[in-house]
């Protein structure tokens, strides 16, 4: 899963997907606080870019280069970006300007 949390939230040990963030997880789906009536997204696995757009308390998701829109509104400006990956899953981060 990708997303974000707020740092005083985000627990080392823990399920943040479930209750301490806003994240996507591969097949497209929103986890976290408050996940309600938020859109199906475009899928996304191995070799997959996955870029977070956070503008106005609005996260973004632009999936291999398909922008997928608004998922989350809303959000508070402490954030940090946040990743639950399982089954030997890499990750490359690159903060974009």
């Amino acid at each position: 899963m990708i997303g974000v949390a707020a740092k005083n939230q985000f627990k080392k040990e823990g399920n943040n997907f479930s209750a301490n963030g806003y994240f996507v997880n591969a097949n497209g789906n929103a986890h976290g606080i408050n996940t309600s009536g938020h859109p199906k997204i475009e899928e996304f696995g191995a070799g997959s870019i996955v870029e977070l757009l956070y503008k106005d308390g609005n996260l973004s998701y632009i999936i291999d280069e398909k922008d997928c829109g608004v998922v989350y509104s809303n959000l508070p400006d402490d954030l940090y970006p946040a990743f639950d990956f399982h089954y030997g899953c890499t990750l490359s981060i690159k903060q974009l300007e």
